[in-house]
């Protein structure tokens, strides 16, 4: 599951990275441009680390409030979430049983402190 996650991350970041690219590239060439709403939909759903690394990177709306508070605000949501996720994963999962030993293992012991031979054990 957690490949699956962190594939996912990358693929939506790189996704982000290339359509902020692809939008600063529209903007200097008086093209149509990409929607904000589309830009910030990409940051919301995991891709707000290419987000942030094309706004930094290009220079890239960084008049826009929305842009240099929003995406890094949903930075620190989502890590947020991650934290409560692991957290509350780790405090659910249930102790390991111990190992039984089936009726075939065979258990070799060694009294260490007598220096006795070793002793077999069904």
């Amino acid at each position: 599951m957690e490949k699956i996650v962190v594939l996912y991350l990358l693929l939506i970041n790189v996704v982000t990275f290339a359509t902020y690219s692809a939008d600063k590239w529209k903007a200097q060439h008086y093209r149509t441009r990409i929607p904000e709403a589309t830009l910030l939909l990409l940051a919301a759903i995991g891709g707000s680390v290419g987000a942030l690394l094309a706004i930094w990177l290009f220079r890239h709306k960084t008049k826009h409030p929305r842009f240099t508070w929003g995406v890094p605000g949903i930075l620190l949501i989502q890590f947020a979430l991650l934290w409560f996720c692991s957290c509350t994963r780790l405090q659910a999962a249930p102790p390991p049983k111990p190992a039984e030993h089936s009726p075939s293992t065979l258990i070799v012991t060694c009294d260490s402190a007598t220096g006795k031979p070793p002793t077999l054990e069904r």
